[in-house]
Order: structure tokens, then sequence, then C-alpha cells
């Protein structure tokens, strides 16, 4: 587990967890995933990695290398030549399942090499990353003038392990993730390649300064940050599971009132 720490001064910004490309995989919409990249390159949108960035074929696993579009070192230079355009917006990333391939096979870290390259920090499982979004200027008690972010969003993100057949199964695993960090304002996983976020409400005692104490309602978005990998003739397919849409959600953070909205 890592802490990322991020400030902007926009009054909105949107943060976008990438995961679950599967770069080299013959099923993967590359198409679609550069469109996010361009989005984001013209949004400047903040990217966290969420994992399986890579298909990650290894002798003896369970996806045949006769299905990919890429080897792995062809992989590795698509994923580093899309994502070194917008490295300054990426804010760090951690490891997925198929990646684990590799490293328990020749304890090689493919995402640890990546955030090497493209100089971002890595958090391997998992990571606690505070959005600071909006400014308001203050004053201090000499007259002077400075500037502080006025609203301050917390987010855990990891790429989760299980699942289920259905939208619920797969959210319960992002629940899950409450039981590992308290406070957060959006639960972010992925793995499970469907795209779904759903709003719950945690009770939570606040102490002011003063030591006034305010018992409230806080709203946490769970979200799975979904996957580019298309259903036909994929794995999915095979196994009777059900069509998931292609696409990462888009999260948009308030930096006027604390406010969380998703799109598509």
């Amino acid at each position: 587990m890592r802490f990322i720490e991020v400030s902007d001064k926009r009054n909105a910004v949107y943060f976008l967890p990438l995961g679950d490309v599967h770069a080299g995989s013959g099923q993967v919409d590359y198409q679609k995933f550069e469109g996010y990249l361009d989005w984001a390159r013209r949004e400047k949108a903040y990217i966290f990695l969420m994992g399986d960035l890579y298909d990650t074929v290894v002798m003896g696993g369970v996806s045949s290398p006769f299905d990919a579009a890429m080897n792995l070192r062809e992989a590795k230079k698509y994923m580093r030549d899309r994502l070194m355009p917008v490295k300054h917006l990426i804010i760090g990333g951690i490891i997925g399942n198929h990646e684990m391939r590799l490293m328990r096979y020749a304890n090689e870290d493919l995402m640890e090499d990546l955030c090497d390259q493209l100089q971002v920090p890595y958090a391997n499982f998992s990571a606690v990353i505070r959005m600071n979004v909006g400014h308001v200027l203050v004053g201090d008690h000499k007259g002077g003038k400075g500037e502080i972010n006025r609203i301050h969003y917390v987010i855990f993100a990891h790429h989760t392990t299980g699942g289920g057949g259905t939208p619920g199964g797969k959210l319960n695993r992002v629940y899950k993730l409450s039981d590992l960090f308290e406070g957060a304002d959006l639960l972010v996983g992925a793995h499970s390649h469907m795209e779904v976020a759903a709003p719950v409400d945690k009770y939570r005692l606040h102490v002011s300064a003063a030591g006034k104490c305010t018992l409230s309602a806080d709203k946490m978005f769970m979200v799975n940050s979904g996957s580019f990998v298309k259903w036909e003739d994929s794995y999915a397919e095979e196994k009777m599971l059900a069509p998931s849409h292609c696409g990462c959600p888009r999260v948009r953070l308030d930096g006027v009132r604390k406010d969380i909205h998703i799109s598509e």
C-alpha cells in the first residue's frame, strides 16, 4: 500500500481508473483504449493504472499463445509508447493478477517496470490517493493572502480478486475493500471486467477543531473500472460469462462542493 497525494486548483477534475487492457490479446479494442487516452489528454484527466495492462501469456498458463495479437515484448513497447505522451497525467499504478503470472514464473514485475519508465509512483497491490481539488483565498494574521484547496477526496484502489457472474457479485468484491481501508470517498476495483458504479452511505462521526461532534451520512462510491477486452471469441464467451461493455468510468470530482459524478 502506498499513499499518493495530488493537488489541483481547477473547480473540477476527472479521475480515470484505467485497467484490464490486456495488451497482447487478440480480443482487445485498442482503438477504444487509445480514445480514452486522447480524451484524458484533452481534459487533463488524472490517470491511475489499475493493473492487467498486459495479458501476460506464460508457458503452462491458462491463456493460449496462439490467440495473441502481440508477444510480450511487443505489448510492452505498445503500452510504453501509448502512455508516454500522457505520463504527466498518470499519478500511479498497481499490479494485476495477469502481471502476477510473470512474477510467479520469473520474479519480473511488468507494472513496476512500466511505472519506472514513466517515472510515476508504483504502489504494488493497493494505493490510497488523496485528491485536493479547487482553491480558495485565505488571509493570515499579518494580512497576507494565500490559497488552500477547497475540497478533499480520498480514493482507495486495488485490483481485487475473485468476482461473480452477476453485476452484484462483481460489485461485492469492490465493497470488500472497505474491510482493508476505512474512510474512503471512492473505492475502486478492477479484475472482473464489468464497468459498474454504485453509491452507499457510511455514517461517520466528525469532530471539529473545537471538539464539537457531528454525525453525518457520508456518501461513498464503489466503482469497478471495466476493461477493453471484447466479449466475442474471448475467455468470457468460452466460459459462458455475460458480455461486459468495453470502457472505463470517468470520475468527476467537484472542487466547489463535495460531489462525485461518474459517467462512461
